[in-house]
């Protein structure tokens, strides 16, 4: 069984990494004080403008995808992913698609809590 140890100091340096971690992905909420960031879930929209400010290394059949939302070699998997997004911001649906965080104790998407 996997435990952690919130006293040791491994984790309390990975816990302040989290908590001032600034990604596109992940975006930070403009009502929130510099330098405090928490992750949260996004909406579709946040997901979507998220990837298009990202510069993708993804190359397929020789091609560069510069845009993986709209190229589409990539976009019904984004499309798919968006839809968790969707769900989890869905009264009806999200205590299926969301969980809390054991890190930032903000809610966050199911599915990244197992990465």
């Amino acid at each position: 069984m996997f435990s952690v140890d919130f006293e040791t100091d491994a984790y309390i340096r990975l816990q302040d990494w989290i908590i001032n971690f600034r990604s596109p992905i992940c975006g930070a909420d403009e009502s929130r004080q510099e330098g405090v960031y928490t992750m949260g879930v996004k909406t579709r929209d946040e997901y979507l403008v998220s990837l298009q400010g990202l510069r993708p290394n993804i190359h397929k059949f020789g091609e560069l995808i510069e845009d993986v939302t709209t190229h589409p070699a990539t976009k019904r998997t984004v499309e798919s992913h968006a839809l968790n997004y969707d769900a989890a911001n869905d009264p009806e649906l999200e205590e299926i698609y969301t969980t809390t965080s054991v890190f930032s104790g903000d809610r966050i998407l199911r599915w990244n809590s197992m990465m």
